[in-house]
């Protein structure tokens, strides 16, 4: 997020930039602690379940590749702990 910005305005600024998408914030899936950065600074983390609502799939400048992935066949080796941690309750949730 951008410093003042709105966590909902953010996770749209940020969604279209990485993946190409628009999308629509639904609801807050947790709010996570982690460490980013060569100091290993302490950071909140909000993920959201957001809805796709336009655009195109293209990777974002700092990414190789964006890629679907079921639900049930995720990826092993996401960056942050906190990402594997909100995966993993997204996982328990039934929609």
């Amino acid at each position: 997020m951008e410093l003042g910005e709105h966590p909902e305005i953010g996770l749209v600024r940020e969604i279209k930039e990485e993946t190409g998408y628009d999308v629509k914030p639904v609801k807050i899936l947790g709010i996570l602690m982690d460490k980013y950065g060569e100091g290993r600074e302490d950071v909140l983390t909000i993920f959201y379940i957001a809805q796709i609502i336009g655009g195109e799939q293209k990777a974002g400048s700092d990414a190789d590749d964006a890629k679907w992935f079921k639900k049930d066949h995720l990826p092993k080796n996401v960056a942050f702990r906190s990402g594997r941690e909100a995966l993993a309750v997204w996982q328990r949730e039934t929609v």
